[in-house]
C-alpha cells in the first residue's frame, strides 16, 4: 500500500493507517541474556494457566536453558518451560524437570558433527566403471568380445577403457594392424 500511495494510486493517509509496524529482532540464540527473563515470563504464564505457584528455576536448570541454541526461538522456549512446569513436583523447576529433548539437544551440541569426506566424482565413477568391467569380464570368462557385447560397447572401446582404468596393460590393448603401402621404388 505504501508503494501505491507513493505513486498516487492509493490514499496516503489511509495507507499510513492500514500499514503494519514491523519489528525485527535477532534470534534468541543471539540474545542469550534475555533467556532468564523470558523463561520466568513463560513460567508465570504456566502458573496462571495451571493454578500452580512455581517460584522460579534451579540455577543449573537456568544454565542449561541458556546454553541451548533455541532454533525455534520463543515458541520452542515456551514449550520447554510449559513441559517443565507440568513435570515439576517442587516449588521450583529443577534440572530433572526439563523435557528430555532439552537434555538430548545439549548432548548433541556437545558432540561435533563428523566431517564427511568430499566425494570425488571422477574417482567414484571410475571405481563403478572398473567394477562393471570386471563383472562383465568375469561373466564372460575373460572373453573381451563377449564382454564388450554384454556392455553394449565395441571391442576397441572396451580395450581402451580397460587400459585407461588400469585393468589391462596398454600393450595388451591389441591396437589394430594398419597396413601401409610400400614406398615406391622408383
Amino acid at each position: 500500500m505504501q508503494r501505491l500511495a507513493a505513486k498516487g494510486r492509493f490514499r496516503a493517509d489511509l495507507a499510513h493507517e492500514l500499514s503494519t509496524l514491523t519489528i525485527s529482532l535477532p534470534s534468541l540464540a543471539k540474545r542469550r541474556e534475555d533467556i532468564p527473563l523470558l523463561a520466568q515470563h513463560f513460567l508465570e504464564q504456566a502458573n496462571s494457566a495451571e493454578g500452580r505457584q512455581l517460584s522460579g528455576f534451579q540455577p543449573s536448570a537456568m544454565e542449561l536453558l541458556a546454553q541451548l541454541p533455541w532454533n525455534g526461538n520463543l515458541d520452542e522456549l515456551a514449550e520447554a518451560i510449559r513441559a517443565a512446569c507440568q513435570r515439576a513436583t517442587g516449588t521450583r523447576v529443577m534440572l530433572a524437570d526439563l523435557p528430555d529433548w532439552v537434555h538430548l539437544a545439549i548432548d548433541a551440541s556437545a558432540r561435533q558433527p563428523r566431517d564427511e569426506p568430499p566425494i570425488q566424482l571422477d574417482e567414484f565413477l571410475a571405481n563403478i566403471e572398473k567394477e562393471l568391467l570386471s563383472r562383465a569380464l568375469a561373466r564372460t570368462r575373460g572373453n573381451k568380445s563377449k564382454a564388450a557385447e554384454l556392455l553394449g560397447l565395441t571391442r576397441q572401446r572396451l580395450l581402451r577403457r580397460l587400459a585407461q582404468l588400469g585393468l589391462l596393460k596398454p600393450s595388451e590393448a591389441e591396437e589394430p594392424v594398419v597396413f601401409e603401402p610400400l614406398p615406391d621404388e622408383s
